[in-house]
């Protein structure tokens, strides 16, 4: 699924894409779900560079079809959810979704709403993944360990 392109986007139009994103994917119906997954899952493998993808499973083409095909957009998102990351979801009882995502080495938290758990955390993701800023070498070795998010 998410093999990297060799036509990959400049970090500024990258980070840009993502952030349009996030606001798109938090404004959508529930309808729009398989559209917004398409588009992140095109938008990480259009990643200028894979450190920036850190605490993000790559899932077989395949598996994501099939979870695609049933309409399991929470299992898919899940399963794009590396150990190293951290979230929350939570839904309210007017079905208005929140997501938070802590990446690795990241300082801040990002978090985002939609109309379903699926919507919500594609919004938190591409939020988080766009305002990662470069980690350093020792970081993205994983050599050291980062500061410890929190999430509340």
């Amino acid at each position: 699924m998410m093999t990297r392109n060799t036509t990959a986007l400049s970090a500024k139009a990258w980070r840009d894409a993502l952030d349009e994103l996030a606001l798109v994917a938090s404004a959508s119906g529930v309808a729009a779900t398989k559209d917004r997954l398409s588009e992140l899952v095109i938008l990480l493998m259009l990643a200028p560079e894979p450190h920036m993808l850190l605490g993000v499973n790559a899932i077989a083409p395949d598996r994501l079809r099939a979870l695609v095909d049933v309409e399991a957009f929470d299992t898919a998102l899940m399963a794009m959810l590396g150990s190293p990351l951290g979230f929350l979801l939570s839904r309210g009882q007017d079905g208005e979704s929140l997501a938070t995502i802590a990446l690795p080495g990241a300082l801040q938290e990002q978090s985002a709403s939609g109309a379903s758990p699926a919507l919500a955390l594609i919004a938190a993701l591409a939020l988080s993944l766009g305002n990662r800023r470069s980690l350093t070498q020792s970081m993205r070795s994983q050599a050291q360990p980062a500061e410890r998010c929190v999430l509340h």
